[in-house]
């Protein structure tokens, strides 16, 4: 970076860094798109998403027209996010929350800025200039006062060219597993269904859990966190894709013991009472021993059902649409032991519950293969942009 010139973000600009319509009023069908920072912190989703403001108004705040290729940061609420407006936005309006930066190509090109400002360098630069405690915000002279790194624009050019194909990269494996994940959905719908029209029993949860272990939650108060003590699970470690003992606060060993009805074992399933209704986990070996909270219910294991398959059948339309039935409660939602005793699955033969849950885990893994794929590349994406953006190391052009 030694080579490379520095410049102050104001005086690469060809219009004055500008935030929007302060108050937008009413929805207008036939009126201009206004972009809020939910619509492209997210990543963009459509043009018919878009919140739509009177022309009249549109024109009043004609200083913060956006168009595709300018630059949005967000000054207030998630400050520091970003965006480049997409091609099929011609002309749009942006509101109080967001900043247009509108380039001078000859000197700064937006998709660079766009990622250096993506950047930890970016970020640093962003969180410094930000003012507030309870709520952050940007203002517009403190923006034109970021100090950017302006290599030539070759490089510049590469430099986005690279990082945008690493983006692509992303969106793609993102569409991967977002199909996989539908794939999931219907195949386990499917086969649920092909049970349940076949005329296989439908068999109540309190039925078929081990009599010796009724359904039940866990400890009512665990006290301070102990270390080396008894891990619980709560709620917030029920919606982790994978259980994990070492992020679990724990317990003393005596009220443990109080709540050894609760206490897990491997094949055991635990379901969510509260906030995420109906998630469940498979219990293996390495949180076997653990013991619950009262947001969260034991399903003991038995010689009736796979353990495998009822964590699978759980997460079919046709139980959570029980769930959400049998959820009560204005301030806290939240399912009963009782009414989660009632809850109605099909239950074929063993080895055709071990079919169906084969055939779903089967899909299952080709999602946790993707994800992990996903976050190898954006830990890529991560080192490339440390090494470009800081010109560490330096692209040829």
């Amino acid at each position: 970076m030694s080579e490379w010139k520095k410049g102050f973000l104001s005086d690469m600009v060809t219009d004055p860094i500008t935030y929007g319509i302060v108050q937008p009023g009413d929805f207008r069908k036939d009126g201009v798109p206004l972009i809020r920072g939910k619509d492209y912190m997210q990543g963009w989703t459509g043009e018919g998403d878009l919140f739509r403001v009177d022309p009249g108004l549109h024109e009043k705040y004609k200083r913060s027209k956006v168009t595709k290729g300018d630059i949005l940061l967000s000054i207030a609420g998630y400050v520091g996010e970003t965006a480049v407006v997409p091609e099929w936005i011609e002309e749009a309006n942006i509101t109080q929350t967001s900043a247009r930066i509108r380039c001078n190509e000859g000197i700064l090109l937006g998709k660079y800025l766009f990622y250096f400002l993506q950047s930890n360098e970016g970020k640093e630069i962003t969180k410094r200039f930000s003012k507030g405690s309870a709520q952050s915000g940007l203002n517009l002279a403190d923006i034109g006062k970021f100090e950017i790194p302006v290599p030539p624009l070759p490089e510049q050019r590469k430099i986005a060219e690279i990082l945008s194909g690493i983006d692509d990269l992303i969106k793609k494996k993102e569409r991967q597993i977002e199909s996989l994940e539908n794939l999931e959905v219907s195949v386990l719908d499917f086969l649920a269904n092909q049970e349940i029209k076949k005329g296989t029993d439908l068999v109540s949860l309190g039925e078929v859990v081990s009599p010796n272990r009724k359904i039940t939650y866990g400890i009512v108060q665990a006290g301070p966190n102990i270390k080396g003590g008894i891990p619980y699970i709560r709620v917030t470690d029920m919606s982790e894709e994978k259980l994990d003992v070492n992020k679990m606060l724990r317990t003393s060993p005596e009220i443990a013991k109080k709540f050894s009805r609760s206490e897990v074992q491997e094949g055991d399933i635990v379901v969510a009472l509260r906030g995420i209704i109906g998630v469940t986990h498979l219990i293996d070996e390495q949180t076997s021993g653990a013991n619950l909270t009262q947001g969260t219910a034991l399903l003991s294991r038995s010689e009736k059902f796979s353990p495998l398959y009822l964590n699978t059948i759980l997460r079919s339309q046709f139980c959570k649409q029980q769930f959400s039935l049998l959820s009560k409660g204005s301030t806290i939602v939240e399912i009963t032991l009782s009414s989660l005793a009632t809850l109605r699955i099909p239950l074929p033969s063993i080895s055709t519950q071990e079919r169906i849950a084969k055939s779903v885990s089967s899909i299952r893994c080709q999602i946790n293969a993707s994800k992990k794929s996903l976050l190898s590349i954006k830990s890529m994406k991560s080192a490339v942009s440390i090494d470009l953006l800081s010109g560490r190391k330096r692209v040829g052009v």
